[in-house]
């Protein structure tokens, strides 16, 4: 989870072998919060990085980071812009 700037939803928690039971706790307890439709670990700050995980999350698998927003992850130095992502022909996200 560390690797996706501590953004995680339910569905890979538990693919990666948390059990629902642990999932329950792990909320109640503060370990992980609600972040906007998918969960953050509570250790890691809301940064660009994990608001365009999120954006990848909720958007789909074949979704991606594009215009300014790739740049800033590539590294440009910009303010934190708004995460724009491209999602194929047909896929509606609202």
């Amino acid at each position: 989870m560390a690797a996706h700037s501590g953004v995680f939803t339910r569905s890979h928690a538990l693919n990666c072998g948390v059990t629902p039971r642990r999932f329950r706790t792990g909320s109640a307890d503060g370990e992980w919060v609600r972040f906007n439709g998918a969960w953050i670990m509570a250790d890691h700050p809301v940064t660009f990085s994990s608001r365009c995980w999120l954006a990848i999350f909720r958007s789909g698998a074949q979704a991606r980071i594009t215009g300014v927003s790739a740049l800033k992850l590539y590294g440009m130095e910009l303010a934190d812009p708004n995460v724009f992502v491209s999602v194929p022909s047909g896929r509606y996200w609202g």
